[in-house]
């Protein structure tokens, strides 16, 4: 060992590439065997050995003698295992220093090795970071690792690979992939819309009548609402019965041939009969008599009787939900005579027939549900195949509160910081869609009950958008309802 650390001093002092290259592979050596200064040194000694590692100088320089081939092949585990190490920190120090541009623009220097695909999706991502703040050099360097960006969204295994368990990695993609959603799913709308331009003469469908549409055998042994597919009116979900139908006149039973009389006939009354006699009075000379009023009549003593209380009615439960209103409906005789027409069924039916999905994993789905980008297309494709439908107040209402929905799942601003002009088409079509009649947004409000909790708040964000626009409208005294008031409201 002594003249082992002899020769590694002087393979130091010549100043050869190769010689460092050697002495730092001797010095790790020295290192295992327990000398002490160079295990005090071990950090410098991998530090050295990466950068030939990394330019891959290092399999060449091996390649000299055989003693060093065999000690570069027993630190290469080692050095991947540091490697590794350098970047977790690195990571972590990104994370803490991502409020500060300066300390952040620093750290991004410290992920290496460069051409490593985790390393650049994380200096991709903290590069975004820096743009987003106004750095506009960062601009180019997160715009040269884009594509990293596309790969991971379009492939799960890709992203969770390029995260790997670093949980700041893991927040900022989390921020970042619903303004992917949006860009995917602007290019797919534009392909559409170049699509159908190159169609030269459009192909009317038939309406499809109720008879005619047909829905897969595993959805009809499961239909989420009842046990079969029509489209059940408010009076179906409140359990109430159909107010039955008055009944019918009594039959004329006179026979052929009998006197009737004419309706113009005035038939005298007959005087009405004599007052009884009094009643003889048979009470024995001398008996005792009850005494009598002025007027002859028998006079009623009162006797105090002990009164017994009745007793107290049971306790009632306080019905709650749907139980609350069906008592109250009972209590006050309120009859629901809704009845959907032809063209109210013919819609449900195609919302049915677009919406409905087969239960997944025994739970069943949601037909309104909006966290995926599947969900929101699958939603988008029932809108623009509503066509027609659109004259059935329900579908009307229906359609305006999915677009609210889908208009609270749309960023504010855009990744950069400027106005999404992708919120504000969303709000124009689900504002263009608001009608006076209440009732029927009931209907349709109904199904976002029944669709769940998840749906229900995704509800609840999308109205949030409508109180501001609503509120505008009554401090402007303008109607809602006209398209120059939501242009209006949209461009203050």
């Amino acid at each position: 060992m002594p003249r082992l650390k002899h020769e590694v001093s002087a393979l130091k002092s010549t100043g050869d590439g190769l010689a460092h290259f050697a002495a730092a592979l001797f010095e790790l050596e020295l290192a295992r065997e327990g000398d002490p200064e160079s295990r005090a040194a071990i950090s410098h000694l991998a530090e050295v050995l990466l950068v030939f590692w990394r330019d891959g100088s290092g399999d060449e320089l091996s390649r000299m003698h055989p003693s060093l081939q065999s000690l570069w092949l027993s630190v290469a585990p080692m050095l991947v295992q540091f490697e590794l190490r350098q970047f977790d920190q690195a990571l972590v120090r990104c994370w803490k220093s991502r409020d500060d541009l300066q300390k952040l623009a620093e750290a991004i220097t410290w992920l290496e090795p460069s051409g490593n695909k985790r390393v650049e999706f994380a200096r991709c991502v903290y590069h975004l970071e820096l743009a987003r703040k106004g750095v506009d050099a960062s601009r180019s360097e997160f715009a040269r690792r884009a594509g990293l960006l596309s790969e991971a969204y379009q492939d799960p295994a890709i992203a969770n690979d390029l995260i790997g368990h670093d949980a700041g990695l893991l927040h900022l993609w989390g921020e970042l992939k619903p303004y992917l959603d949006e860009f995917f799913e602007a290019m797919e709308e534009q392909a559409a819309r170049a699509q159908e331009s190159t169609k030269k003469v459009p192909v009317p469908q038939a309406p499809v009548s109720r008879a005619e549409v047909k829905t897969d055998p595993a959805l009809q042994q499961q239909p989420p609402l009842g046990s079969t597919r029509e489209v059940p009116s408010f009076r179906t979900l409140t359990q109430q019965p159909k107010p039955a139908a008055p009944p019918p006149p009594p039959a004329n039973l006179t026979p052929p041939g009998s006197w009737v009389p004419d309706a113009d006939v005035v038939i005298e009354e007959a005087a009405p009969p004599p007052p009884p006699p009094p009643p003889l009075d048979l009470t024995p000379p001398g008996a005792w008599k009850p005494p009598k009023t002025p007027t002859g009549e028998i006079e009623l003593l009162e006797v105090d009787v002990l009164e017994v209380a009745p007793p107290p009615p049971p306790p009632v439960t306080p019905a709650h939900g749907l139980a609350a209103a069906v008592a109250i409906a009972e209590a006050e005789e309120v009859e629901f005579d809704f009845e959907p027409s032809e063209a109210t069924l013919a819609f449900w039916d195609y919302t049915f027939a677009s919406l409905q999905l087969a239960p997944a994993d025994g739970l069943r789905a949601r037909m309104l549900a909006t966290e995926s980008r599947a969900d929101r297309k699958r939603l988008t494709t029932w809108l623009e195949g509503l066509g027609a439908h659109l004259a059935v107040p329900e579908a009307r209402a229906f359609a305006s509160l999915v677009r609210l929905v889908l208009a609270s799942e749309t960023k504010e601003k855009s990744l950069f910081g400027q106005s999404n002009p992708r919120r504000k088409e969303a709000l124009t079509a689900a504002f263009a869609l608001l009608s006076p009649h209440p009732e029927a947004a009931g209907h349709a409000a109904v199904w976002f009950e029944m669709d769940g909790w998840e749906t229900q708040q995704a509800l609840q964000r999308g109205l949030e958008l409508l109180t501001p626009f609503l509120a505008f409208c009554a401090r402007q005294s303008l109607d809602p309802l006209r398209p120059e008031t939501v242009e209006k409201y949209l461009e203050t």
